[in-house]
């Protein structure tokens, strides 16, 4: 296995209630992380903003390492993200949203991939969206593991890199597609070193997407 996992979650401050399902999904994995790292941005009172979220989270804290760093600043997601990463210290990357949740096995099958290919650097998998409806359950197979190849079925927002590729680059300050971009600009150099991992890693909740909510009514 690879020694250590970072999971790095951005969050804006209006997402702050929605971070008990997020983390209840990374308590309950069948590998535990080194470290979860959160990043807040649009804090609007620091002191108050950080009882608020250790009430939150406070029970979660048995079994995680829960590092949160908080803003005033009006950050997007890949800032939130860059800040995160700044501040992670595991070997591998991990990313997902406040608003998302992990299938219980993601970290296991990251970490299975990663150990089992050292010159893999990243790996990007599928998800189910709003309404679960998972097709497959704990399992692991290296034969659902490919190599890179352009799809708008993936989940940019939920990748996982080696630590080291955030010495070359960095996510964009970018309203919306900042994550496909990332992974776009990384092609170039790194599309040999890219996977994908055939099955449903994470369930995607663009219901409470801080995009979309904004257009409903």
């Amino acid at each position: 296995m690879v020694s250590s996992i970072s999971v790095c979650i951005p969050c804006v401050y209006s997402h702050i209630y929605l971070l008990p399902r997020c983390i209840n999904s990374i308590y309950k994995q069948i590998i535990l992380p080194y470290e979860v790292i959160i990043s807040i941005s649009s804090v609007k009172d620091v002191e108050s903003t950080k009882k608020e979220v250790e009430s939150l989270l406070e029970k979660f804290r048995k079994r995680l390492n829960i590092i949160i760093l908080y803003t005033r600043e009006n950050k997007y997601s890949g800032e939130n993200r860059n800040a995160a990463v700044s501040a992670a210290s595991g070997d591998i990357i991990t990313f997902i949203d406040a608003d998302d949740l992990m299938y219980h096995n993601r970290l296991y099958v990251i970490s299975r991939i990663f150990s089992a290919d050292s010159s893999c650097i990243g790996i990007l998998h599928y998800f189910t969206e709003n309404e679960e409806t998972r097709d497959e359950r704990w399992n692991f197979s290296p034969d659902n593991v490919t190599p890179y190849l352009y799809t708008d079925k993936l989940h940019f927002g939920h990748p996982s890199f080696r630590r080291r590729i955030f010495d070359e680059f960095k996510y964009q300050n970018t309203a919306r597609m900042q994550d496909i971009k990332f992974v776009d600009s990384i092609l170039p150099k790194y599309i040999s070193n890219l996977r994908i991992y055939n099955k449903k890693l994470s369930h995607y909740v663009s219901n409470d997407s801080a995009y979309y909510s904004k257009f409903k009514k």
